[in-house]
């Protein structure tokens, strides 16, 4: 073939004779205009997979046995030296860490241009720009990956009502998604929504932007997150004792806590599953469990939802069966992280629980200081809460300060720092169990 035209000819009779598309964002009556130099520089695969398909459809090959392949394997989805990962015929530069399996072949499903967007829904986005107070992603092995105007990344749609960090949602629990539909990055484990409001704190107040260059289907519906996982299970199984971890707020040390209470129990010699079971969705907080030497963690995307700002019918049973996943690889006791504060996240769905709570063998929480450590131990008891609460001395404040106002009140709090204190606050909770 030795014209654009040509070229341009035979790769409309073959998706004619396949009945599909051969490149899904690519058309290739657009491409007529270009001189056959250019077209063979810069679509050079593209051209290569038309000449290989008309061979196969002249030598015999059945279009259907070839459509089939198409839509599945031969062009869609495949790793190339020197390139980002292509996915359904989109150079994908990172896969949001929401998204945790990674043994999905994403070529198996078909996706629309516009529709209707859901929380959960499954996306390829487009960035708009090169700036915004989030502008990285965390990829699926936990690596901050920075984003600039055109690069595609796959995320999922959803809510954040983060009270340190990014706020946002889809309004009405729906987006409509399209080419001239603007949506913001809500969080770096890749939540698009409805941006509404940054805080002071961060040094960028605008959002970044995205469109949704792909939504993804299967057969006649969204893909979803939950459509990756089993269903949830209903009611909750026998557990091991688990040590909540609670807080007043995000980034006020709940996962320093979680792991030096986790290395307590290691040096104990206890097998320790690790669960986030609310906030927002980030890998960075289970491979920080790892590390302190967590046997098996999960969190909430593990079960399909991209954060706990949702319904507390969607968010109750998908802790259940986080907790259910934990008790049936046999740990000996679960540590249980909650993001954000007590009162958000559908975190006082799980305190209120009789069904979790009655394995329940004490909370550790963070506060920013004492007055929020009195605020919450007051909620506590709104909430019903009956097990012993362990208070943390709050990070880069004054020990001695915080020691001298909590004996005021007849309480005492310990040191995440010092290794003797976090021994004997896991001795002090697991006291009146086997365990000890």
């Amino acid at each position: 073939m030795n014209s654009s035209q040509e070229i341009i000819d035979a790769g409309q009779d073959v998706e004619r004779q396949l009945g599909c598309k051969l490149f899904p964002n690519l058309h290739l009556e657009e491409l007529r205009r270009l001189p056959v130099e250019e077209l063979q520089r810069c679509y050079r695969n593209a051209i290569e997979s038309i000449v290989t398909l008309r061979a196969l459809l002249e030598s015999g090959t059945a279009p259907v046995d070839l459509s089939s392949l198409v839509r599945t394997i031969s062009i869609h989805g495949r790793e190339r030296p020197g390139s980002h990962r292509e996915i359904l015929g989109f150079p994908i530069k990172a896969i949001c860490s929401n998204i945790r399996r990674q043994d999905v072949d994403w070529d198996q499903f078909d996706f629309e241009q516009s529709g209707m967007g859901g929380e959960g829904d499954i996306v390829i986005a487009e960035a708009l720009s090169d700036t915004g107070s989030t502008n990285h992603l965390e990829n699926q092995s936990g690596r901050d990956v920075r984003l600039f105007k055109g690069d595609h990344f796959m995320a999922v749609m959803g809510h954040r009502h983060s009270g340190t960090s990014e706020y946002g949602e889809l309004p009405g629990g729906h987006m409509e998604l399209g080419p001239n539909a603007e949506l913001d990055l809500l969080c770096y484990g890749g939540i698009l929504g409805r941006g509404i409001c940054i805080p002071h704190s961060k040094s960028v107040k605008t959002f970044f932007k995205a469109r949704v260059a792909a939504l993804l289907r299967n057969e006649n519906r969204n893909l979803n997150l939950l459509d990756l996982y089993p269903a949830w299970d209903k009611e909750m199984l026998p557990s091991a004792p688990i040590i909540l971890n609670c807080g007043t707020s995000a980034e006020i040390g709940k996962t320093t806590s979680s792991s030096a209470i986790i290395r307590a129990l290691k040096r104990k010699g206890k097998t320790v599953g690790a669960v986030k079971l609310a906030g927002t969705g980030r890998f960075r907080d289970l491979l920080s469990m790892r590390d302190a030497g967590a046997d098996l963690y999960f969190d909430f995307p593990d079960a399909g939802l991209p954060s706990t700002y949702t319904s507390p019918s969607r968010s109750y049973p998908a802790a259940v069966t986080l907790l259910n996943k934990l008790n049936c690889a046999g740990v000996d006791v679960v540590v249980a992280e909650m993001g954000g504060d007590i009162i958000e996240a559908n975190i006082p769905s799980i305190l209120r629980s009789k069904e979790i709570m009655q394995y329940a063998r004490g909370i550790v929480h963070s506060s920013a200081d004492v007055l929020g450590i009195l605020g919450s131990l007051q909620r506590y008891r709104e909430f019903g809460v009956q097990v012993p609460v362990k208070l943390t001395l709050p990070k880069d404040r004054n020990n001695s300060g915080t020691q001298d106002r909590l004996q005021n009140e007849n309480l005492s709090g310990f040191d995440v720092m010092d290794e003797q204190d976090c021994d004997r606050i896991v001795v002090e909770l697991l006291a009146d169990s086997a365990l000890e």
